[in-house]
C-alpha cells in the first residue's frame, strides 16, 4: 500500500499502515500525521491540558463561548438582584410604552404613574400600596365582572352604582362589611 493521504483528523484510517506495509515508509507516515496534528490544531503552541470531561462540556459549541453567554443574558431584557436579600430594578417606561402584547404576571414600573403596575390578563393594574393615591381622586371600574371575596376580617368600599355581571358573585365573609356609596 502507498502512502495514505490525509489532511486532518477525520481523513486518518485507523487500520493503516497495514502490517503488509513496507517498514521503509513508517517515516513518511509519521511526517503525515505530524502534518494532520498541526492542520487541524493550528493555532495551539502549547500544552493543552483540559480533561477529557472538561473539553465534552464544549460539545456542539458552533461559536464563541462568550457570544453564547452574553446572548443568552441580554442585559436589556433580564434583571438582575443586588444581592441575596436585595432587591431588583424593574422594566421601566411611560404609559404610552407598556408591552402592546402582554401576558398575565408582566410587572414594571410606569413613569407616568411613578407607580409599579401589573399586567392581570386583560389591564394593567397598579402593584400593592392599598388604596392610595396623590391624585386627588381614586377610580375604579363600575363593574364586577368576575367573582370575588372580599377577604376575612376586611372591609370594602365601592363608590357606585356598581354593576355585578350576570354569574358573577361577591362573596362578604361574616364580620366584613361592604359599603357602597
Amino acid at each position: 500500500m502507498g502512502i495514505e493521504t490525509f489532511q486532518y483528523i477525520d481523513d486518518l484510517v485507523e487500520t493503516n499502515p497495514t502490517s503488509t506495509d513496507n517498514v521503509s515508509e513508517g517515516d513518511n507516515h509519521i511526517r503525515g500525521i505530524k502534518t494532520t496534528l498541526k492542520n487541524t490544531f493550528p493555532n495551539v503552541t502549547g500544552a493543552v491540558t483540559p480533561t477529557e470531561t472538561e473539553l465534552n462540556y464544549v460539545d456542539g459549541v458552533t461559536s464563541a463561548i462568550q457570544t453564547q453567554i452574553d446572548s443568552k443574558s441580554d442585559t436589556a431584557t433580564t434583571t438582575e438582584k443586588t444581592s441575596s436579600t436585595g432587591s431588583t430594578q424593574l422594566p421601566a417606561g411611560t404609559t404610552a410604552q407598556r408591552d402592546v402584547t402582554p401576558t398575565a404576571g408582566y410587572l414594571r414600573w410606569n413613569t407616568t404613574d411613578t407607580s409599579a403596575e401589573v399586567y392581570d390578563g386583560s389591564a394593567w393594574a397598579a402593584v400593592g400600596g392599598g388604596n392610595t393615591t396623590d391624585e386627588g381622586l381614586y377610580e375604579m371600574a363600575n363593574t364586577i365582572s368576575a367573582n370575588y371575596s372580599i377577604t376575612s376580617g376586611n372591609n370594602a368600599m365601592t363608590a357606585g352604582p356598581i354593576t355585578i355581571n350576570s354569574g358573577v358573585s361577591v362573596t362578604i365573609p361574616t364580620g366584613s362589611t361592604w359599603v357602597i356609596a
